[in-house]
């Protein structure tokens, strides 16, 4: 399965969180790729103690922040967690009430002056996203950011 290339003037986020049941650590990574697939930037962060859902939004959040910064306006942001997906496409969250300060920010940066859509990529296509959420595990650190891809990611950029 693949995914079509945006039209031109859209820019692609792809976006993954990381979890790690044993240190309940998380940490999150993503990159933005022009509609013709050529890395812009990419991001890692390490985000502490939390739940894996939580990384994923967490993830979402920081890569609609970095796209809005770097100019962006029309986005499809991919993430491979359908819950996330789910909960910031439809107002239904009444179960993730622990949640809400982040479903709350997540759905703001949604709503900015921008078009964005959110889609649900399939884990095995996010590849380079996944790799980056794992960097941001071993940095331990609260943000970095490549402007070319690093070492562990570059030959996936492809994938992504």
């Amino acid at each position: 399965m693949t995914f079509p290339s945006p039209p031109a003037g859209w820019t692609m986020l792809h976006v993954d969180g990381s979890f790690n049941r044993r240190s309940a650590h998380m940490s999150c990574g993503g990159l933005l790729q022009n509609h013709e697939g050529v890395w812009i930037v990419g991001f890692a962060s390490f985000e502490g103690i939390g739940e894996a859902f939580l990384a994923e939004l967490i993830a979402v959040i920081r890569g609609l922040r970095l796209a809005w910064q770097q100019g962006i306006r029309k986005l499809l942001c991919y993430s491979d967690c359908m819950e996330v997906v789910d909960a910031l496409s439809e107002n239904r969250s009444h179960n993730l009430y622990s949640y809400a300060a982040f479903l709350s920010e997540a759905k703001n940066l949604l709503h900015q002056d921008w078009e964005v859509t959110l889609l649900h990529k399939p884990r095995e296509l996010n590849l380079p996203a996944d790799a980056l959420a794992k960097i941001g595990m071993g940095l331990r650190i609260e943000f970095s950011m490549w402007r070319t891809p690093p070492p562990e990611v570059v030959n996936l950029v492809g994938c992504g």
